[in-house]
């Protein structure tokens, strides 16, 4: 009889196969609970007789090293189902030889030892939040304040002196509800949203134990907490809404349903703007579903780029209330940006007296960071109207061009390429001039002229914090003189200038001009009916006389020879 024998510990975490011997595994069924198993080769005992798994005439044995301190059972299987053998007790780190190829288990295949669980090995319940983070741990008789948010996912495991889960399969929960009615759960764990669904916040007792034996049994306060509203205060813009005039300038998000948006009636998610680097300030209402009179809480909230620390709030019955905030930290100081359609998100949570902390719910508001501070006027039409809203569409807009641009240049290209490919250029547009504010060129469908074009950029780049300058560019002996000469057999057709451009929208190729219009920022002027950059238009023709390319914040008068005429002109 081969007597040799294979020496096997709980500490071994991967399957291992030695010819002549048995494989072996840790938690080898999967179930969660402190055991081994192992499947026995039809060669260990070197014999012709045998049932595979396991000579029914021969004996073999395993030593076995209890990892934990418990009484631990030996079970056997043929295809399905353990069948239960003996059991012995085992100090940690005590070792037992098994005997198990006798008369007894001759006809099984697979073995394992199972440490048997009883209400004695229960020391504690832990808590976890939905990222599989310990949030706290609860003893017996102990007494918590629990916040029950909408996603929340908190579960609750029971764990032995050790640390380690004990088998779920064991486990019996009873819940007492705020009206004493009572529920049982069986399975590892359990988790508040559960709980709370059989009577809505309130005080519960909840026990847990095998069978009808309950060996943990604590008080949970359980609070729905939500959000409601936030605020963005110190250093923010107030940001007028085109469509209506609306001035949104606090409770930028207001959730009055606590459902997680802003769609229904009467709420609302308004747009934020601050300069890129700012540190803003915050203030939050938090609504429980009871009252919370008496307790102290703590809020906090987490953005992107800073954190609200916790902050003791102001509790009003079922009213919680974060004053005004500094953050601390600061958004993005690098460039201009634009989180779009409700993407800039706030995670907010409370913490009830000693309790964890609990996410309520998050903030999602559109955000845009400008270059530097907006300027009050903001935009300016041809006819020298001012207007001092910072519209949510210029932002949108001028921020949304931008995005990710960190000099002031780059960002001037940007909305200058935008501006040419999402407004059509015409420079024989009728009526010939914006009388309002230059943003509405966006509504216009037959494009608008050069002139209007230049005072949207510039506007565009004053609600960023950029100022630049609307400059006439024309033919002339001087900024003060612009020289018209006739190019066509007509004396109504008259121009300052001639120069070769490609067909742009609904303006020809290589036009003659009595003007032009671009934005000048340093030494650059940027043209939004081309979309190109440039410190000279490149004349091709201008009037005799001495003239050539004059750039003016101002247009002269003309002024015309009537025999002076273009080459083109018949």
């Amino acid at each position: 009889m081969n007597t040799s024998k294979k020496i096997l510990s709980l500490f071994v975490s991967v399957a291992f196969s030695v010819a002549g011997y048995c494989s072996g595994y840790l938690d080898g069924n999967g179930d969660g609970v402190d055991d081994y198993w192992w499947t026995v080769t039809p060669d260990y005992h070197n014999s012709t007789s045998y049932i595979p798994g396991c000579g029914y005439e021969y004996e073999g044995g395993y030593t076995y090293t209890a990892a934990t301190a418990g009484k631990y059972m030996l079970q056997g299987k043929k295809t399905a189902g353990w069948v239960s053998f003996f059991t012995r007790t085992l100090a940690q780190n005590q070792s037992h030889e098994w005997i198990y190829c006798d008369t007894a288990c001759s006809q099984y295949y697979q073995f394992r030892m199972v440490r048997v669980t009883t209400i004695d090995d229960f020391d504690d319940i832990e808590l976890y939040d939905d990222q599989n983070s310990l949030i706290q741990t609860v003893n017996d008789s102990d007494t918590i304040d629990v916040v029950v948010a909408p996603d929340s996912q908190t579960q609750m495991i029971v764990c032995d002196s050790s640390g380690s889960q004990i088998n779920g399969s064991l486990l019996r929960w009873k819940v007492v509800t705020p009206s004493s009615s009572i529920a049982y759960f069986t399975g590892s764990y359990i988790n508040y949203a559960s709980i709370i669904a059989l009577g809505g916040p309130g005080q519960y007792l909840i026990c847990v134990g095998i069978g009808d034996s309950f060996s943990i049994c604590f008080t949970v306060n359980l609070f729905k907490v939500e959000l409601e509203e936030v605020s963005f205060l110190g250093g923010n813009y107030p940001i007028t809404r085109q469509s209506d005039s609306t001035v949104m300038s606090s409770s930028q998000w207001l959730d009055l349903n606590h459902d997680g948006d802003v769609l229904d009636s009467s709420e609302h998610g308004y747009p934020v703007a601050y300069k890129k680097g700012a540190t803003p300030t915050l203030s939050a209402i938090i609504k429980a579903t009871s009252s919370v009179a008496g307790k102290t809480i703590k809020v906090r909230g987490i953005g992107i780029g800073f954190v609200i620390d916790e902050t003791t709030a102001s509790v009003s019955g079922s009213t919680i209330t974060l004053n005004p905030t500094m953050a601390n930290g600061a958004f993005d100081s690098s460039s201009v940006r634009s989180y779009s359609n409700g993407s800039y998100i706030i995670t907010w949570g409370v913490k009830i007296g000693s309790s964890s902390w609990y996410n309520v719910g998050k903030s999602r508001n559109t955000l845009y960071l400008t270059y530097d501070t907006p300027p009050t006027i903001k935009f300016e039409n041809a006819y020298g109207g001012g207007f001092t809203e910072l519209y949510d569409t210029a932002l949108a807009y001028a921020c949304g061009y931008a995005n990710g641009q960190s000099s002031a240049s780059s960002v001037i290209s940007n909305v200058n390429s935008g501006v040419a490919s999402d407004v059509g250029y015409n420079a024989y547009a009728s009526p010939y001039l914006i009388t309002t504010n230059p943003i509405v060129a966006y509504d216009d469908t037959d494009g608008i002229v050069c002139l209007d074009g230049a005072f949207l950029v510039k506007g565009l780049l004053a609600s960023v914090g950029i100022s630049s300058e609307v400059k006439f560019i024309f033919g002339g002996t001087g900024t003060s003189n612009r020289s018209m000469f006739q190019y066509s057999s007509s004396t109504s057709n008259l121009a300052t200038f001639y120069v070769i451009k490609p067909a742009t929208d609904s303006t020809p190729a290589n036009p003659h001009f009595t003007y032009h219009a671009a934005v000048q920022y340093g030494s650059t002027l940027y043209d939004p009916s081309y979309g190109t950059s440039y410190t000279s238009l490149g004349l091709s023709e201008v009037a005799n006389g001495g003239c050539s390319e004059q750039h003016s914040g101002s247009l002269p008068s003309p002024s015309w020879n009537s025999v002076d005429k273009c080459t083109h002109a018949p």
